[in-house]
């Protein structure tokens, strides 16, 4: 089965980390990434398959143009479950994702929504 893809965007000035000590998924850094882009993951393959990513700029220089510096992926096999747990992560972690999703955020969704199975 083909994964549902999410994108949310939004701008949080403060470390990445304290937001995510509030969220209940237990996130992961990813160890190739640079300071200056944190990037962390959860994954769960069963009973239902999850993968949720959220990165943060940190370098003012590496957003633009952009008006935004965290941005959340979630994808599963249904959109609710996405919204739903997009939801969550705005309200646990206090961060807003609330920013129009850029055009090529979206493009990506659909070549990762066709290349991932999740079954």
């Amino acid at each position: 089965m083909k994964a549902r893809t999410l994108f949310r965007v939004g701008v949080y000035n403060h470390p990445i980390e304290n937001a995510l000590s509030r969220f209940r998924l237990p996130m992961e850094r990813e160890s190739s990434q640079p300071e200056s882009r944190p990037k962390y993951f959860f994954i769960r393959r069963k009973p239902d398959s999850l993968y949720v990513q959220v990165s943060q700029y940190t370098n003012p220089a590496d957003t633009r143009p952009f008006e935004y510096n965290v941005s959340l992926m979630v994808a599963s096999l249904s959109n609710q479950t996405n919204r739903e747990i997009a939801d969550k992560f705005e309200r646990e972690t206090g961060i807003s994702l609330k920013l129009k999703v850029p055009g090529e955020l979206e493009r990506a969704g659909k070549i990762i929504s066709r290349a991932i199975d999740m079954s």
